[in-house]
């Protein structure tokens, strides 16, 4: 998009006066820019005109781009083919058009339009200025995330707004697929816990009563033994009482 500082009356008085005076043109990088001239094809007839950057010297047009012979634009004139006459040029519409503009057309351009007799050419120049794209960056792009990720990212967002507004109005956008998405990703998430919580239960459950079972057995067998070896002892003191 452009925009043309200036009022039309400006412009109207710099066409019908043919005076030297510049019109500003503010252009944005990346944008195509329109340099708006018309004259009266109707009462002067088609007029062979150039368009040039910088002054318009005397004759012809210093640094020019392209040039007519009134009803067409002269291909061995035209430098480069960003510089376009998309207007109706029998009805005079030889406004300058320059496609995709960088910071490096910003500058001074002029237009020659024709006329019979010495130096009754009228000469028009435009004031161009190209700036950057003012436009706010976003935060995210979803297409950089993963769609479980856009998610979360579509639900904070949506929450957020419902605090700040304090209306559950906001909560109208998560109808519909994402908060499906929201809904799967938080009941998967509870699942998971769920399975964790019961696994470590089943464990702990499992080391309280095998331990003491452990512990049990171990000193049944221990007293077992000591047992064995207490008969032992007393059927081989029998033995030697008998014996004498």
């Amino acid at each position: 998009m452009t925009a043309v500082s200036g009022s039309g009356l400006l412009l109207l008085l710099c066409l019908l006066s043919a005076a030297e005076c510049d019109l500003d043109v503010l252009g944005t990088v990346g944008d195509d820019v329109t340099l708006p001239l018309k004259y009266d094809a109707r009462a002067n007839g088609l007029s062979c005109i150039c368009w040039g950057r910088g002054v318009v010297p005397s004759s012809g047009c210093g640094n020019q781009l392209l040039a007519t012979d009134g009803l067409r634009v002269k291909k061995d004139s035209l430098v480069s083919s960003r510089y376009q006459l998309l207007g109706d040029l029998r009805k005079g519409d030889v406004s300058l058009t320059i496609l995709n503009v960088s910071e490096m057309d910003s500058g001074r351009y002029g237009c020659r339009v024709g006329r019979e007799g010495w130096f009754n050419d009228d000469k028009y120049h435009f004031s161009l200025r190209v700036q950057k794209d003012t436009k706010p960056t976003p935060k995210w792009k979803l297409d950089d995330v993963t769609s479980t990720e856009q998610t979360i990212l579509k639900y904070t967002q949506v929450t957020e707004a419902r605090k700040e507004t304090g209306s559950d109005e906001a909560m109208d956008y998560t109808e519909g697929p994402v908060v499906t998405s929201v809904k799967t990703y938080q009941q998967s998430d509870l699942q998971q816990s769920s399975l964790w919580g019961f696994t470590g239960n089943t464990l702990r459950l499992s080391f309280i009563i095998f331990i003491p079972a452990l512990l049990l057995t171990v000193g049944y067998r221990l007293m077992r033994s000591q047992q064995r070896a207490w008969n032992g002892r007393r059927i081989k003191y029998d033995q030697e009482d008998n014996s004498l």
